[in-house]
């Protein structure tokens, strides 16, 4: 390995020429990459044995501290071929352009019909080569998986952490000795998540000996926050909605699906099922969007009340979460651009109509079935109301221009929600941020699916503490 100042010079001259701030964190995170590139380690896998580590690690900065441009900097600093990047599908061009506005380099695009036509020969002489987890998936002619990369970097690896999911199964084939994977989130439900990224990196059967784990992960995670490197945003503020039922009917409906939920089933509720599904994940989803607006069950409850009943009409036309994030919209009446994070596609309409009855008309809807071209679209246009599906809109954008974030329901996994607002509180923003998480209160019988969720995410964030030190 060369002294490390030929390294840092290096990554001083690519930051200069894009124009970028020098920062102490990021001199460090490119020094801990290259001595996890180039040098050779010894790891204690027991009392008479040593192994080496292998190369590589998990990038684990917080949202909007870098990451990309800690990795272009490496490929800039320490120049080899045959670098093969993995990204997510709505990030293919973000990454396409900006290899091209701070590298100056052309990308091959290994993605889509144009996989026909790219030949081993071709991958072979390409610099860098940018693909996505979709694209993983082996063809009689893939030609990914016949090369030995000299370098790997998956962008949002998480993607990666089910070990039964195809992504890592086909992320964990390819074959370099040298593998980078980027997560502000590397835990996001259980221990297991991390296994299967350090499963990816190259290492076996680690969770059956916590000393040699604890190694593992000291020396492959690279963590940091905002706090830990001096970066101050303007102030962000959190707050919590707590929201009533607005009707006795509208409280009934939810008392009964939570009640079933919680196997409260009794001979009279079998019509029920027809409403709630008879799967536990099903009763699940179906409390989460009867919290939302019980709208969202209408068919379903339309063979229990019957569709000209005026019970019927009155749960049709009850909404009191959704008023209650309108309400709120309409009183903060100023010129702050707003994100509202929903998770049911109905709901983004349903919200959309509230809005449009307050002469709110300049909305823009992002959800996970739109195109890549259409999504561009939409955040090229910059709407005063940007209503996103959280799943869809969670990850990779750069959206600082809006400072008013809200979430209707909270996500299973707090990693998600996180991801969401760091789309907007990150480096750029220029505005004090708010973030509004709506919850339905519970009732005097049952617990709401909201409160339910909120505790599952506690404690698996005390996870991510526990083991992200």
């Amino acid at each position: 390995m060369q002294a490390p100042e030929i390294y840092l010079k290096r990554f001083h001259n690519y930051l200069e020429r894009n124009n970028m701030q020098k920062n102490p964190y990021q001199e460090e995170g490119l020094i801990w990459c290259i001595e996890r590139e180039l040098n050779s380690e010894s790891l204690a896998v027991s009392e008479n044995e040593q192994r080496e580590y292998k190369k590589g690690g998990i990038v684990a900065y917080e949202m909007g501290l870098g990451k990309t441009i800690l990795m272009l900097g490496l490929f800039a600093s320490n120049f080899v071929r045959n670098t093969l990047i993995v990204v997510p599908l709505p990030l293919l061009t973000q990454w396409k352009n900006e290899i091209k506005r701070t590298l100056g380099h052309d990308v091959l695009v290994y993605h889509g019909q144009s996989k026909k036509n790219i030949t081993k020969e071709m991958l072979k002489e390409a610099a860098l080569v940018l693909t996505t987890y979709g694209a993983l998936r082996p063809t009689s002619k893939d030609n990914l998986y016949s090369l030995h990369w000299n370098r790997i970097i998956y962008d949002e690896a998480h993607h990666m952490r089910n070990n039964s999911s195809k992504k890592y199964f086909y992320g964990k084939l390819l074959r370099s000795d040298s593998k980078w994977l980027l997560s502000g989130t590397p835990i996001q439900n259980r221990i297991n998540d991390l296994y299967s990224l350090l499963n990816v990196i190259g290492y076996k059967k680690i969770s059956i000996n916590y000393d040699v784990f604890r190694q593992i992960r000291n020396h492959h995670i690279l963590r940091k926050k905002k706090s830990d490197v001096g970066i101050y945003l303007p102030e962000i503020h959190y707050k919590n909605v707590e929201v009533d039922w607005k009707n006795e009917l509208e409280k009934s409906v939810s008392e009964k699906i939570h009640g079933l939920v919680e196997d409260k089933l009794k001979p009279e509720d079998i019509q029920w099922l027809g409403v709630i599904g008879d799967t536990k994940l099903v009763q699940m989803i179906r409390a989460r969007q009867v919290c939302v607006c019980p709208r969202l069950l209408s068919n379903k409850l339309k063979p229990i009340y019957g569709k000209s009943s005026d019970n019927y009409k009155t749960i049709e036309n009850s909404t009191s979460k959704i008023d209650s994030v309108v309400n709120l919209i309409k009183e903060r009446n100023n010129n702050n651009k707003k994100i509202i994070f929903c998770t049911f596609h109905k709901e983004m309409d349903i919200l959309k109509e509230k809005l449009n009855e307050i002469n709110i008309t300049d909305i823009g809807i992002y959800t996970g079935k739109l195109n890549v071209k259409m999504r561009e679209e939409i955040i090229k246009s910059e709407p005063e109301i940007l209503i996103m599906q959280i799943q869809a809109g969670c990850e990779g954008l750069n959206l600082q221009q809006y400072n008013e974030v809200y979430i209707v329901s909270p996500h299973w996994n707090p990693c998600i929600e996180d991801q969401a607002v760091g789309r907007c509180y990150r480096m750029g923003q220029k505005k004090e941020t708010f973030i509004f998480n709506f919850n339905m209160n519970s009732t005097e019988s049952t617990n709401s699916m909201d409160n339910y969720v909120k505790d599952i995410q506690k404690n698996k964030r005390e996870l991510q503490e526990e083991i992200l030190v």
